[in-house]
């Protein structure tokens, strides 16, 4: 049997099982290198790309810890560059296909379990039908940099000079609860909250969060949000008081998935924090923004139409009024008298139409149809045209000019179908946060979602940790539309 040489790829999480792997291909043909000793820095990342130029198959740990990894990420991208063969092995089976990226969804998976002879056999027919790889690609592609892990970053936010934003306060609480569940980064992610505890930046209820987090009987949390009652201008309490329950424990939807992001707002400093729940904030000229998952009070938005209808009305009969006053209510010209007529005013026959047989016709006081849906109006259609391409300030002109309980209407107060009909305007529902800062590769997808690449969307959100404001942004194509079941791109086009 021909020996060939492989490289597993995997997450330190997953180290009991990438052991009994190893063992198992070996038995199959396969020596496999995978990285047991190195810690990092750029000696250890060399060695880790030279393992995978000399590998003749490139294996694939999937989990989620594997999949929230960044070395891993790079890792496998690195060998896709290089045109090996790899073969995803998919160690837990709750990972879908849909929620990889596009590289892994587009493989066979092989599912493995250790000491599982059904499991060994699979990977034996999965390693025999590996073909050869191709020689590598001339020129050679660019070895990526050397990967931070995320808690490097999260380190470098907590110890930043600058103010921590409200977004960024509970985008670094949120990674650092997720990263509390994984045994490999605990340590390091209590060590970077009890910094972050000690900033004087710190909002009132994301410190209530942290001292329950560091207490030492304290249950696990749900990831935290901006929520009612975070309000921008509390300042955290002395370590001393005692946690309070946050009214924004749980940021997910009823089905698992992520909520929207909400606009972000500065904090503003002040003497200590009030007593008693805070009401919910008033923002970006009337948003109101609630505990995730609440239902919002009926929108207050200024109509045109009815101040244009009592417009008209008011017109028309200081109109008629007049008329009357000329032709009856004053005094009666001589018949005699022609009355001299302005040269290009109308005759008093033509102010009064005529049907064919020269007869004045009557209206009978009737008032003109109110359009009620498309194709009714020209104008209103055009509103709508240009609502349903995104256009979020054209769905607010539409609500705004529709009469009221027509289908105009309600599709402009649902941004052309597409939102719940309450929450404010669609331009403020729409609205674009700045991306958290913490991954560059993110940031720039971010950036390109926001800009209207749906395809961007996809690939942020997809390419996203779980359950971060990445995905979320990406679920939500850029604040779109509701968190979707399929693509961007099917979705917004």
């Amino acid at each position: 049997m021909t020996r060939r040489s492989g490289f597993i790829s995997y997450s330190r999480v997953d180290e009991t099982c990438a052991a009994e792997l190893e063992s198992d291909l070996a038995s199959l043909g396969v020596d496999a290198w995978r990285d047991q000793k190195l810690s990092g820095g750029q000696a250890w990342w060399d060695t880790v790309l030279a393992s995978i130029e000399a590998a003749d198959v490139f294996v694939f740990l999937i989990s989620v810890s594997s999949l929230e990894s960044f070395p891993c990420a790079r890792e496998l991208e690195y060998a896709a560059a290089l045109g090996k063969q790899i073969l995803p092995v998919r160690i837990d089976l709750t990972v879908e296909p849909r929620r990889t990226s596009p590289l892994l969804a587009s493989l066979e998976w092989t599912d493995y379990l250790p000491a599982d002879k059904p499991s060994y056999l699979r990977l034996r027919e999965a390693v025999e039908h590996l073909p050869p790889s191709p020689p590598p690609p001339d020129p050679p592609p660019a070895p990526p940099p050397v990967p931070l892990s995320y808690t490097t970053n999260l380190m470098a936010m907590a110890h930043r000079e600058r103010d921590l934003t409200p977004d960024e306060q509970f985008s670094l609480l949120h990674q650092l609860e997720h990263g509390l569940r994984t045994p490999a980064d605990r340590e390091e992610c209590l060590a970077i909250l009890r910094i972050l505890r000690g900033r004087r930046d710190l909002l009132a209820t994301v410190a209530a969060d942290i001292d329950a987090l560091l207490a030492p009987a304290g249950p696990p949390r749900a990831p935290a949000g901006p929520a009612a009652g975070a309000g921008a201008g509390h300042v955290a309490p002395p370590p001393t008081v005692p946690p309070a329950p946050s009214p924004h424990a749980d940021r997910t939807a009823p089905d698992g998935g992520p909520t929207r992001v909400a606009p972000r707002v500065e904090p503003v400093r002040t003497a200590a924090a009030p007593s008693g729940p805070p009401p919910p904030r008033v923002v970006d000229g009337g948003s109101w923004q609630g505990a995730p998952g609440a239902v919002a009070p009926p929108a207050r938005r200024h109509r045109v139409w009815p101040v244009l209808v009592l417009t008209v009305v008011l017109l028309f009969g200081g109109l008629v009024l007049a008329g009357s006053l000329v032709s009856g209510g004053g005094p009666s010209p001589d018949p005699g008298i022609q009355t001299p007529q302005q040269p290009g005013a109308p005759r008093d026959q033509d102010l009064q139409p005529a049907d064919p047989g020269g007869q004045t016709v009557d209206l009978g006081g009737q008032e003109p149809s109110v359009p009620q849906g498309p194709g009714d109006d020209a104008v209103l259609d055009d509103l709508l045209a240009r609502c349903q391409a995104l256009d979020m300030a054209a769905c607010d002109a539409l609500f705004d000019s529709a009469a009221p309980g027509t289908e105009y209407e309600q599709l402009g107060a649902t941004c052309g179908g597409r939102l719940p009909p309450d929450g404010g305007t669609c331009a403020e529902r729409s609205a674009v946060p700045a991306p958290p800062g913490l991954d560059p590769t993110l940031d720039a997808l971010w950036n390109a979602c926001a800009a209207g690449d749906a395809a961007s969307c996809d690939t942020l959100f997809l390419s996203a940790p779980l359950g971060s404001d990445y995905e979320a942004f990406g679920s939500t194509c850029g604040n779109r539309v509701p968190p979707v079941e399929g693509s961007c791109v099917e979705v917004v086009g």
